[in-house]
């Protein structure tokens, strides 16, 4: 964490650092907040982001949402694919040409069932067995 003035007041150096606790981190923050604040040091101008996917609309036009990972059948010449923001997995031939989807393209859950009533929530991994 940086001072107003751009000099470290806290470094997580590693995983076992007390300060790796969320809730002390998070009660440092508010009180470096408080602190700084108080002595009128922060600069509260909002900060405009132009998100990457606002930028490319290929990445908008996109079928999948964070494709994630990838089982191969080359038996049956299918592709699995995890769309973790869709909460499916999706399966195509090995050319990319849709065959079908496992899992709701947007409900959250973990339901085991058949391909129309199973649902993932932020699928990440896909296995072939």
């Amino acid at each position: 964490m940086l001072h107003p003035k751009q000099y470290r007041i806290c470094c997580l150096e590693s995983p076992n650092h007390p300060w790796n606790r969320k809730k002390d981190l998070d009660d440092f923050v508010e009180a470096a907040l408080m602190f700084y604040g108080k002595r009128n040091l922060l600069d509260n101008t909002p900060i405009t982001l132009n998100l990457e996917k606002d930028n490319d609309p290929r990445l908008s036009a996109s079928p999948l949402k964070f494709p994630g990972k990838l089982a191969i059948d080359i038996l049956n010449n299918r592709l699995f694919i995890s769309d973790s923001n869709h909460n499916r997995i999706v399966v195509t031939d090995l050319d990319g040409n849709f065959i079908v989807q496992i899992g709701s393209s947007w409900e959250q859950g973990l339901q085991d069932g058949s391909f129309d009533d199973a649902t993932f929530n932020k699928l990440v991994t896909v296995l072939e067995i």
